[in-house]
């Protein structure tokens, strides 16, 4: 299948994950999920500070203006995952 026939959502599911690192796949998975900084604070045992620090690594790789934005990027990229032999990998992490 060349380039042009894979689906727009398909290339950015394979851009996020070429483009972040494993610990920033790991914490938009946790926003796809819906948990909040807070939570994923407590569920990596991390830093707010650290947090805050992915999630605004995240939002200037993948060019994502708000946090609406980044929700809906994360749970459509879950998703992709979550259907995808592929992200078995990630979305068990």
């Amino acid at each position: 299948m060349s380039r042009q026939q894979i689906p727009l959502a398909d290339r950015r599911g394979q851009f996020i994950s070429l483009i972040l690192s494993h610990r920033q796949k790991t914490v938009l998975r946790l926003i796809g999920k819906g948990l909040t900084s807070k939570e994923i604070v407590i569920e990596l045992n991390l830093s707010p500070l650290t947090i805050s620090t992915y999630r605004r690594e995240i939002c200037h790789k993948l060019n994502v203006h708000s946090t609406a934005e980044l929700v809906a990027v994360a749970t459509q990229w879950l998703s992709q995952l979550e259907n995808s032999d592929k992200g078995a990998d990630i979305v068990s992490n």
